[in-house]
């Protein structure tokens, strides 16, 4: 298990150039390239995104796909709030998916009743159109901030 390598999908702020990036930009981790998937929507919580299955098979999320170590995964699990599978407290659930491109690999899911949740609480939470987060105007934002 320790030396085992991972696939991992990201989609928010793990990406290249935001906050978080720098889980993935410590030597432990290889940019594999994008991936698209299908099936999914991309919700947009303010300071970060989730993603839910879509009834809609059309809908799809833009991702940068990584290899990654056992550790730097224990690492993302911390970070996305994710305890194992089924456990009450996660946030999101960690699934195995395979992109358009053939690529399988792991994803963060947003738990279904977190998303109702936030619907509930924030009733003009938006999903992100494009599939591609951050939108532009926050990246810019968030490039501000850094500066």
């Amino acid at each position: 298990m320790l030396n085992d390598v991972y696939k991992v999908f990201v989609y928010g702020t793990l990406r290249k150039g935001c906050r978080n990036h720098v889980l993935l930009a410590n030597g432990q981790a290889e940019f594999l390239g994008t991936a698209t998937h299908y099936g999914y929507c991309m919700w947009d919580f303010g300071s970060y995104p989730g993603i839910a299955p879509s009834k809609r098979v059309q809908d799809s999320i833009e991702t940068e796909c990584y290899k990654i170590s056992y550790s730097t995964l224990s690492e993302l699990d911390k970070l996305e709030d994710y305890y194992g599978s089924g456990h009450p407290d996660n946030l999101y659930e960690r699934k195995l998916i395979t992109s358009a491109e053939g690529i399988t690999g792991w994803i963060y899911i947003i738990r279904p009743e977190f998303l109702v949740y936030m619907q509930r609480k924030w009733k003009t939470i938006k999903t992100v159109q494009n599939g591609n987060w951050p939108p532009v105007e926050k990246d810019r934002l968030h490039q501000l901030y850094e500066e």
